[in-house]
């Protein structure tokens, strides 16, 4: 069971998101359109030697699923869906890469780290502004572990 009543989250966002509904159950499929050419053979063939021979450890360590809306900073009206996946590195502390879904076509749009009120009241008071309470994401249901009881 993941506790995460009191913690804290600094986050790291870069690009658009869509909100496009949030249960936590089932696929959620990227709708982020990203410019670029088509994959080249050469690509797709480094690609496919790095599968084979190259590890995936850091993350595989991600094995903490955590789904829910984000307001933005300055438009809180304005949330996005926000797949994490984490890392709990200890009982104060989770790392987690944030997806705008949770199949594989995902696309990686933030860092969030996540620390305990213990680690946040050891924070720098210039370091604080950074960092923010989801209590109420939290305690609304608004941020939940798919599938896992509480």
């Amino acid at each position: 069971m993941l506790n995460i009543n009191g913690f804290h989250y600094g986050t790291f966002v870069a690009s658009i998101f869509t909100l496009a509904g949030c249960t936590g159950m089932g696929e959620t499929h990227s709708t982020t359109e990203v410019s670029g050419r088509a994959e080249s053979a050469k690509s797709q063939l480094l690609e496919a030697g790095a599968s084979m021979m190259q590890t995936d450890a850091p993350p595989s360590r991600l094995n903490v699923y955590l789904v829910g809306f984000h307001p933005l900073k300055k438009e809180p009206l304005h949330q996005f869906e926000a797949h994490h996946f984490c890392d709990q590195v200890n009982e104060d502390f989770l790392q987690c890469a944030l997806y705008d879904g949770n199949t594989d076509d995902a696309k990686l749009n933030g860092i969030e780290y996540i620390i305990s009120e213990k680690l946040f009241e050891q924070l720098p008071e210039e370091e604080k502004q950074y960092w923010h309470p989801h209590n109420g994401e939290i305690l609304s249901v608004q941020l939940v572990a798919p599938n896992l009881p509480v």
